[in-house]
């Protein structure tokens, strides 16, 4: 009897557990088990005046086996914070009562608010806040940070014509400097381009820089893309400067034009004005097509160094005139390109439809370095060749078919000029000690342009390239 009891009561315990209803495990506190996607968010570059375009976003996870509730997220600026979160659907500076299971994840997104944040700041600076998560049991920070640009807004065609020292300027959309215009820029003044975009000279361009505060023309996103590599390293972001039909000279010394499709257009297919350009002293690099592209037009080129192209230099007819200048062809994002440094033709290389005649009238290397990984780093594209228009003297070439143009005279063929280091990324085209082009000058070459790019003076035996040889790269 004692038996059947203890079997009724063990009978009737389990049928009540079964008839229990089910519910979710009990949400409880999950010690250290929240973690964010990362400690750091810096969101993309942006312009002052203007709100984030799109939002950006982290993971808040729980990495532990129970379900974790009385979650607290918040911005530790609070209402002065300029960022702005939104989680589950609602946008705000402090959430509390969140829950969030075991194993899974919760979405914040991060916006910067409207405003100026401009007083006492640099042209270029950060904002800085953080997200601070608590349970009760642990505290999370996860860092964010976005590069703020404190430059002047400009779109369309231009009424004012000076761009001063020191200034930043954000080219939201096309800028046009009208015909019978000349836009002035001053040294140190930034010009940064919204994608796509460019600056087209209808009129006239002086832009003088210093060796040691140049002008600079570059993409508007800032900060790495990974480490050791910056943005303005990344080729193709804006479009160009585009030197249209000009009745003045235009001028461009001591700039620095980086991330465009097209560095430098000087003219354009059937221009009825010869355009002109004098480039001193001036950096083109990470193009996605070519640093500087002219056609029909008179371009003289000193101390510069173009390099990080597919190609950087197509000439379609007209005068150039190269003097003391590092063209280096290599391109770090296309390991099978095989296209010349140097192109000048008189047809037009990238049309084939293109049916206008480009008279070569006179094409001139003095002093100067092409080089990079093709057998042939220098094309000219006419037969049969007029040579008395094409001279190269006293320069590092990488060519096969020029040796034996008769006035090409006291180069150096298939040499490596020694440049300080070639490693990707990190080019410094200053030569080393063992360097062929020290000294190899034509001195008859430099009275116009005395000293190199950057700002040392040539000897009396001036050294090939842009750039005199020093002890230290830095004299």
């Amino acid at each position: 009897m004692k038996d059947h009891f203890s079997l009724l009561i063990i009978l009737t315990l389990l049928f009540a557990y079964i008839l229990t209803p089910s519910c979710e495990p009990e949400y409880v506190q999950a010690g250290n088990s929240l973690k964010f996607s990362t400690d750091t968010l810096k969101l993309d570059t942006l312009v002052v005046g203007r709100s984030s375009a799109t939002s950006s976003q982290l993971k808040l996870y729980n990495v532990g086996k129970s379900n974790s509730q009385n979650i607290r997220l918040s911005l530790a600026g609070g209402d002065q914070s300029p960022y702005s979160i939104n989680v589950n659907g609602m946008t705000g500076t402090y959430f509390e009562a969140l829950r969030l299971r075991s194993k899974d994840s919760l979405f914040v997104f991060v916006q910067v608010k409207p405003g100026t944040y401009s007083a006492g700041h640099e042209p270029v600076f950060n904002l800085e806040d953080s997200i601070i998560v608590e349970n009760g049991v642990c505290r999370l920070k996860a860092v964010l940070t976005t590069a703020m640009i404190n430059a002047k807004p400009l779109e369309g065609e231009l009424k004012e014509f000076e761009w001063s020292k020191n200034q930043s300027i954000y080219v939201k959309k096309d800028v046009v400097v009208p015909v019978g215009e000349t836009l002035m820029i001053q040294e140190g003044c930034h010009v940064y381009f919204n994608n796509n975009t460019s600056l087209i000279v209808e009129g006239t361009l002086k832009a003088r820089g210093d060796y040691k505060n140049p002008v600079i023309f570059s993409g508007v996103r800032q900060g790495n893309i990974i480490e050791g590599v910056g943005h303005d390293q990344v080729p193709g972001v804006w479009d160009q400067i585009w030197l249209k039909e000009s009745a003045g000279e235009n001028v461009l010394n001591n700039c620095e034009i980086r991330g465009a499709k097209t560095g430098i257009k000087v003219g354009g297919v059937n221009a009825s004005l010869v355009s002109k350009l004098v480039l001193t002293n001036s950096l083109l690099d990470y193009s996605s097509k070519c640093n500087l592209l002219s056609y029909n037009s008179d371009v003289t080129i000193a101390n510069c160094v173009f390099s990080s192209a597919p190609q950087q230099l197509i000439v379609h007819g007209g005068k150039l005139a190269v003097y003391q200048s590092t063209l280096y062809n290599y391109y770090e994002y296309e390991n099978n390109f095989n296209e010349p440094a140097v192109v000048v033709s008189s047809c037009n290389y990238l049309d084939v439809n293109d049916d206008t005649e480009y008279l070569v009238q006179s094409c001139l290397f003095y002093n100067t370095i092409v080089t990079g990984s093709n057998s042939d780093e220098v094309d000219l594209l006419e037969y049969p060749l007029p040579e008395n228009r094409y001279v190269f003297t006293n320069c590092i070439l990488r060519t096969k078919k020029l040796q034996q143009l008769s006035n090409a005279k006291n180069n150096l063929y298939n040499v490596k000029p020694a440049f300080r280091s070639e490693e990707r990324y990190h080019f410094d085209f200053h030569l080393k000690e063992e360097s062929p082009a020290i000294d190899a000058g034509d001195p008859g070459k430099v009275s116009q342009f005395p000293c190199d790019k950057g700002g040392v003076s040539r000897s009396h035996l001036p050294d090939i390239g842009a750039y005199e040889f020093c002890v230290s790269a830095d004299e």
